[in-house]
């Protein structure tokens, strides 16, 4: 049960951020000599009297946060304040780092607090810092369920009836996607997209697998990681970019 807010969370952590290295042996990380990324956000939370990352196996190991927020319905593809934020910078679909995002900026970057980050690069440095992170470097969110307010809204939520399932799927695909028109190389939709047509994929994408994307038209680089998600689980080639193949199976895709 959620024993706190983002803003005490985000409070704390900015209260550590320094440019002088904290080192091996510091108040976050209990194991020396271990990257400390996590050790940060888990001693966070802790200090804010919620052991949220408690029943993680080894959260130190950053896939082990991924796949244990896909198994409790935190896992997201857009973020918000106070949510975790599991970077990728290899592009091998595997988290290297975690942070917590600040905020969501106009140009699409996240504003973020990182523990055990360098000060000039992206791998590891001691330091705990407020850095500006493009889209392309994030795996994927998680959102807490904090308390009150701030906890996780509806949109967020992966499970829906089977009644609310089968009303969606009986109306949504069929009626909207043959308005999409071909690109000149013969794909419909891809990152760098906008418009209506984006808006509809990023609704599909959402109830279908349960993401939070943001429903704003712009296929970036979420929505271009919730394609291939969802073309893994139709079996196909995981491009990230939605053809007419995607359009096809999108019609009489089960989940």
């Amino acid at each position: 049960m959620a024993k706190t807010t983002a803003n005490k969370v985000l409070k704390i952590e900015k209260s550590y951020v320094r440019s002088k290295p904290y080192g091996d042996r510091n108040t976050f990380n209990s194991k020396n000599g271990q990257p400390w990324c996590a050790f940060f956000q888990d001693y966070c939370f802790r200090k804010a009297g919620w052991d949220f990352m408690k029943s993680c196996p080894n959260p130190a190991y950053c896939p082990n946060i991924e796949t244990w927020a896909k198994k409790k319905g935190y896992w997201k593809l857009s973020g918000k304040a106070g949510d975790l934020v599991l970077f990728d910078w290899n592009s091998n679909k595997s988290p290297d780092h975690v942070g917590m995002v600040i905020k969501k900026n106009s140009n699409g970057t996240y504003t973020t607090v990182e523990g055990n980050t360098s000060n000039v690069s992206n791998g590891n440095g001691g330091c705990v810092q407020i850095r500006v992170r493009e889209a392309r470097w994030i795996l994927g969110f998680v959102r807490p369920p904090y308390k009150g307010k701030s906890s996780s809204s509806k949109k967020d939520t992966p499970s829906k009836s089977n009644s609310e399932k089968k009303t969606y799927k009986q109306t949504y695909p069929k009626r909207d996607y043959p308005t999409l028109k071909k690109h000149s190389d013969g794909l419909y939709l891809g990152e760098g997209d906008s418009g209506s047509d984006v808006k509809r994929l990023q609704k599909f994408l959402n109830w279908y697998l349960g993401y939070g994307l943001k429903v704003d038209g712009q296929f970036g680089a979420m929505t271009r990681r919730a394609v291939i998600a969802w073309q893994k689980k139709c079996g196909f080639t995981n491009t990230g970019l939605f053809g007419e193949t995607s359009l096809k199976t999108a019609k009489i895709a089960k989940k």
